[in-house]
């Protein structure tokens, strides 16, 4: 059985978005650091304190060094890289196909949700969040982005 054409585009669309999350990414840092010259991203940092939120108590630490990334943005690159990986199984996918986008759709957002309600709990009303919460909420939302993600690539492969 021959693939049709989008099945052909599948990793140059893949490599694509990975490769524009490494622009947005860098785009994001230049404009911060001109932007915020007191908070900064240097490479002096690296390894000492998290980047995205500067707080030690929130990043996984082996000896004296300390991950790039807090505990929830390390569960959501992960769960979310896992997640995609898993949802392009010909299986999983057929399971996809079955059944409407909205489900889908719907399901996504929900798993997404607690992340939300947290960051805004933290944010907004200094409320701290336990790392096993915010490892939680990483692992949910990180599911429902890859999710949606694939259903996505699904409803653009039907027409």
């Amino acid at each position: 059985m021959k693939p049709n054409t989008f099945q052909r585009k599948i990793p140059v669309i893949v490599i694509s978005g990975i490769l524009f999350s490494f622009l947005a990414i860098f785009l994001f840092f230049f404009i911060w650091n001109h932007a915020f010259p007191h908070v900064a991203f240097t490479t002096d940092l690296w390894g000492k304190v998290p980047l995205c939120n500067r707080n030690i108590n929130r990043a996984i630490q082996i000896g004296d060094f300390v991950f790039p990334l807090c505990i929830r943005c390390t569960s959501m690159g992960c769960s979310f890289f896992i997640g995609i990986l898993l949802l392009f199984m010909p299986k999983i996918t057929n399971t996809l196909k079955k059944h409407p986008f909205y489900m889908w759709a719907i399901l996504s957002i929900i798993l997404m949700i607690p992340l939300v309600v947290d960051g805004i709990k933290v944010y907004f009303f200094q409320i701290d969040s336990p790392n096993l919460m915010r490892y939680i909420t990483g692992i949910l939302f990180g599911c429902g982005t890859s999710l949606l993600t694939r259903t996505f690539l699904i409803q653009l492969e039907k027409h």
